[in-house]
């Protein structure tokens, strides 16, 4: 078995880590993957390790979301992208709870190959693509991040309706409603759904 030596040292640990992702071999300028999905042996080792320990967390470095079944079941992900030298630092002290992690996805993370459209259809609201298209459920989606605390908004206000050329302003309370520290990033995007021109 070629996850024996992972799966012996989560069964005898408290929680265990699987770091996985893609490297220079999978990634390059010259080279398409065919599929969005995380390797195969990858998901495997996920899933053997989460087997015999319930506490995984998964870390996964790249530079695109690489999705996996196995996500739906483990308690903890955290996409660490591409964070150059001090990546392992960082990581750590996010997993440890020294550092409360405040980010936002920037991309959508679908399930699977399955939810996007042909590579070679470029009309996104025609096939239902990207965040604002997409029909089904994603994996994660667009904006998606958590925290180790909870925040509350409130308050809500926009001055009058936008005419031809005239700004908004748009404005809400956030409070810090749990027992630590932490930053949230608000988001709003808007976007006129009845427009004589998509």
């Amino acid at each position: 078995d070629p996850h024996e030596k992972a799966v012996e040292a989560a069964e005898n640990s408290d929680a265990a880590v699987v770091v996985v992702g893609l490297n220079g071999e999978l990634v390059q300028e010259s080279f398409d993957r065919h599929h969005i999905e995380m390797p195969r042996a990858q998901q495997e080792l996920i899933e053997a390790v989460h087997k015999v320990n319930p506490n995984t967390v998964v870390v996964v470095v790249s530079g695109s979301p690489l999705p996996a079944k196995s996500f739906d079941d483990v308690p903890g992900i955290l996409q660490a992208w591409y964070a150059g030298q001090a990546q392992g630092t960082a990581i750590a002290d996010v997993l440890f709870g020294d550092y409360n992690p405040g980010g936002k996805l920037s991309q959508t993370y679908y399930r699977s190959t399955k939810q996007l459209p042909p590579f070679t259809e470029y009309n996104i609201i025609q096939a239902n693509h990207t965040y604002q298209y997409l029909e089904e459920e994603p994996m994660f989606p667009f904006g998606h991040g958590l925290s180790y605390t909870d925040f509350k908004y409130s308050a809500p206000e926009v001055t009058a309706s936008a005419g031809l050329g005239e700004k908004v302003r748009v404005s809400l309370d956030v409070s810090n409603t749990g027992n630590r520290k932490g930053d949230e990033v608000v988001q709003l995007y808007v976007h006129d759904k009845e427009a004589a021109v998509k």
